[in-house]
């Protein structure tokens, strides 16, 4: 599974974890832990529709302009 195929399947369309582990033939239980290390990342969202969440890229993907991205800010340097 490659994460450009993830990201262009939910492209799309928003899908749950049961149905893009179907389509890319991995298991559930593995994709969830890696869709919500993106979503913690800020790549992806989870949205609740009806009883299931679906995932989908936030809004301004990750590289176009606008995109939300983690900046590390150095810690100022203590004065002497």
């Amino acid at each position: 599974m490659g994460e450009e195929q993830l990201f262009n399947m939910l492209k799309e369309k928003p899908m749950s974890v049961s149905e893009l582990a179907r389509r890319l033939n991995v298991r559930r239980e593995y994709l969830g832990g890696y869709l919500e290390a993106l979503r913690d990342s800020g790549r992806l969202e989870r949205i609740m529709v009806g009883r299931s969440y679906v995932y989908q890229p936030i809004s301004g993907g990750v590289d176009e302009p606008g995109s939300r991205r983690l900046v590390a800010i150095p810690a100022e340097e203590e004065e002497e």
